[in-house]
């Protein structure tokens, strides 16, 4: 038994508390559901309807009024849209409304019931025996609305008292209830064996099974067992531990039979070419999930990418491919096994080792897929700082990195690339001629973020200054016309790090040191109409002068002109999967905590400065390219973000008294 108390996939929408039985019809004779199926189509007709009132002396008396609810309202397909969207408290108190309410809510209510034991202990399956006819008619009524359904399932004793640990026993038991409506399974297995007895409960409409194995991994009879499901649509297959590498050599070999799959989730090792073999003969496989955890490691720096054989190509219908973890060599194996052209529409790797070497041949195999809209790239380079760890260059040439052939995809719509592990190796790639390319190839794009990120804190170094200016921005407007989100590290341009370190080394720390504010002029930026279309600008990580500083006054004041009716925020940073939300620039608390234990020691004000402390970077690290965190960042985009909202309504209230609206005035 493994040593975590099993519970359902991570992932699963989970109910707040078990559902408690509505009011029985002993209690509330008014609400006494009727006998008609859950899912019949009965009239308004034939539904009873409220009597009329008594008439009153009332002025209104001699209107007629209508007999009952409105017939819309009796329709079940129109209370099904009216009461889905409900929370489930509103939900609940919607059984009370009328008798023509009471089945529509209670069959809503009951399709959101999950968790297995939750339901047992709700409807008291243990004591049926005990039940009057009554309430087994109800409770043969409620459990013909579950649809989807979740449990761990283990019969050990120290387990059994978790809420959603179900035994084979209560399993067995529920699965000779007809459960007509069960579409969903979603399951933890505590042995490898016990699959079967969790797939007893499926229905021949079950579409969807998610299988967690906390020990060991799938044995070879698992695909064939599930290929008995006839509308099997979505299957999850997840290891939790990385002890046995799966799947197996053979383990995938019965895919096929699977001929109703469209999407697959494979948690594991990276898959073999006689996987990729297998699940390339799935005619109906549309979307492919792929995660390795486990492989957190990068790549040989220099690493050669790998030989690919020839093979013939499959997954006809393949449109939606996620990689998590792992190296970029994986990849190329199902990249290359595509047909030419690839159907392919979405792609997202995540956490993906790389190098310049395997950067080249995935961009070359990407290029094949004309269809591609949506591109997602979270990389990690192979390749170590030079300066932190020198490499032997008598080894072959690693090359360099870049995105220009990206621009070839014509029908791209969101670019989204966070390039990771050390971000002076990446700078190169990012840069004005990324951005015009991206303008005059890719009209009709609508997102895109170019993020770099590691955990070297050289805010303040030069290494790290990204190499997009803001007047580059201008561009990327005037071709993506569609353009609606934006996030892109760029610099305005000011002095660098060592400049400033040099220039304030004159005056002396402590209490009451004064800092002479930045005020060098901005260069001129370029006439341009406004783009209407951007509704976020995001600017995570970028390089800022501090304020008070006429150049950031004129900076934000040529953004608001460009970008009018864009709000700003920080986006999202490094490996974060949300954005933070628009408006909260409060300093991150991990990250900040360094900043904080740098002001203890007399740092704080250099370092929210940009100017750097020398030595305090890493090891080696010349003056000025010292130590300044992402406090830093958050609090010169939060000034720069409210003084662009201040020219946006300055600009907009001067449009509205007749000033010039098209031309950008800066």
């Amino acid at each position: 038994m493994h040593s975590h108390s099993p519970s359902p996939s991570p992932g699963a929408e989970e109910l707040a508390s078990p559902l408690s039985l509505p009011p029985s019809p002993a209690a509330q004779r008014s609400l006494t559901p009727s006998a008609t199926p859950p899912h019949s189509s009965s009239s308004p007709s034939a539904l009873p309807l409220t009597s009329p009132p008594a008439a009153t002396s009332s002025p209104l008396a001699s209107t007629p009024l209508p007999p009952g609810p409105h017939r819309a309202l009796l329709i079940l397909d129109i209370l099904d849209l009216l009461l889905s969207p409900l929370p489930t408290p509103s939900l609940a108190a919607s059984i009370l409304v009328c008798r023509q309410w009471f089945n529509p809510s209670v069959r809503e209510l009951w399709r959101r019931a999950r968790r297995v034991r939750g339901v047992w202990d709700a409807l008291q399956l243990g004591d049926e025996a005990t039940h009057s006819p009554a309430k087994r008619a109800r409770t043969s009524s409620y459990l013909a609305h579950l649809r989807t359904l979740e449990f761990a399932l283990s019969d050990d004793p120290s387990y059994t008292h978790e809420p959603h640990v179900l035994t084979t026993s209560h399993l067995t038991s529920l699965s000779l209830r007809p459960l007509p409506s069960l579409t969903s399974l979603t399951f933890t297995l505590s042995s490898p064996t016990s699959l079967p007895t969790a797939l007893s409960l499926a229905r021949p409409g079950t579409h969807t099974i998610r299988a967690l194995y906390l020990t060991g991994h799938p044995p070879t009879s698992t695909i064939p067992l599930l290929a008995r499901q006839p509308a099997l649509r979505e299957l999850a297959l997840l290891t939790h531990t990385s002890a046995d590498p799966w799947p197996l050599p053979h383990s995938l070999d019965a895919c096929p039979q699977l001929t109703s799959l469209t999407r697959l989730h494979i948690q594991g090792s990276p898959l073999l070419p006689s996987h990729l073999s297998a699940l390339g003969q799935m005619q109906s496989l549309e979307t492919l999930i792929l995660a390795h955890p486990a492989l957190d490691t990068p790549p040989e720096p220099h690493a050669r990418p790998p030989q690919l054989p020839g093979s013939t190509p499959g997954f006809p219908a393949l449109k939606t491919v996620e990689i998590h973890g792992g190296p970029l060599s994986s990849v190329l194996s199902l990249l290359h096994s595509l047909p030419s052209p690839a159907p392919l529409e979405h792609m997202a790797l995540k956490h993906i080792w790389t190098t310049p070497a395997l950067h080249t041949l995935f961009l070359r195999l990407l290029l094949r897929a004309r269809a591609l809209k949506e591109l997602t790239l979270s990389l990690s380079s192979g390749l170590l700082h030079p300066k932190l760890h020198p490499v032997d260059r008598t080894a072959e040439d690693p090359g360099e990195y870049t995105f220009l052939p990206l621009s070839s995809l014509p029908e791209l719509r969101l670019l989204d690339l966070t390039l990771t592990s050390s971000t002076p190796v990446w700078l190169p790639a990012l840069t004005s001629s990324l951005l015009t390319t991206l303008a005059s190839s890719l009209k009709h794009l609508r997102s895109l973020r170019l993020v770099t990120f590691d955990y070297s804190y050289h805010y303040s170094s030069p290494a790290h200054a990204p190499l997009i200016v803001l007047a580059d921005l201008a561009t990327l407007a005037a071709g993506c016309k569609d353009l609606q989100l934006l996030q892109v590290e760029f610099a305005l341009p000011y002095p660098p790090a060592s400049a400033l370190v040099g220039f304030t080394s004159t005056f002396s720390s402590g209490p009451g040191t004064r800092y002479l504010p930045y005020t060098l002029p901005l260069p001129s930026l370029p006439r341009t109409q406004p783009h209407t279309s951007l509704k976020r600008l995001l600017i995570s990580w970028s390089r800022l002068p501090p304020p008070p500083s006429p150049s950031l006054e004129a900076a934000a004041k040529w953004t608001a002109a460009l970008f009018p009716l864009a709000r700003l925020g920080w986006g999202r940073w490094g490996h974060e999967e949300a954005d933070v939300p628009d408006g909260v620039w409060e300093g991150h608390r991990g990250f900040g905590q360094r900043e904080r234990e740098l002001a203890a020691h007399g740092h704080g004000r250099r370092e929210r400065m940009g100017m750097g402390v020398g030595g305090e970077g890493f090891p080696g690290a010349a003056p000025g390219e010292g130590f300044a965190g992402v406090d830093s960042a958050r609090e010169r985009a939060g000034a720069f973000a409210r003084e662009v909202e201040r020219w946006q309504r300055v600009l907009k209230a001067e449009e509205g008294e007749g000033g010039e609206g098209g031309v950008l005035r800066c």
